[in-house]
């Protein structure tokens, strides 16, 4: 384990109070703090029984890093839309003053075998989290 990512349990920043798959595969989070106004912040999940790789990564951007994310079709790896899945990332939006909507991202790596759900359940935490510390409102998750 990387001798700065502590054990999920504790995340105290923009880690805190993402469920970790029951499977015993995450072994460490990198987070970053959550002051409420940053315009980027993340969270990767990993493990450390194979090669100490990231299995999921969150993402929370606001403002023009929110806009840069969007894109304007629905092919693989696109964030279209307020809310979505599919078969590597869900993403969800929520209103956040009078600047474009926040976008919030969940994405599973090559290494990751979670349980079904595990992505939507896991984004949900993380985004109503987020979305408070930034007040935003008029939450968008996928269904």
């Amino acid at each position: 384990m990387p001798a700065d990512s502590p054990t999920p349990g504790n995340a105290t920043g923009t880690c805190a109070g993402i469920p970790v798959p029951g499977d015993g595969s995450v072994g460490w989070h990198r987070e970053t703090t959550a002051p409420g106004n940053a315009l980027l912040e993340t969270c990767a999940l990993g493990e450390t029984k194979a090669r100490d790789e990231e299995l999921h990564w969150f993402g929370a951007a606001f403002g023009p890093y929110a806009q840069r994310l969007r894109t304007a079709d629905d092919g693989p790896g696109s964030y279209h839309g307020d809310a979505g899945t599919d078969r590597h990332s869900a993403w969800a939006s929520a209103a956040c003053g009078a600047g474009p909507r926040a976008l919030f991202t969940a994405n599973d790596t090559e290494y990751a075998a979670p349980p079904r759900g595990y992505l939507r359940t896991a984004l949900r935490a993380f985004v109503e989290r987020a979305a408070r510390r930034h007040g935003c409102t008029d939450l968008k998750l996928p269904s």
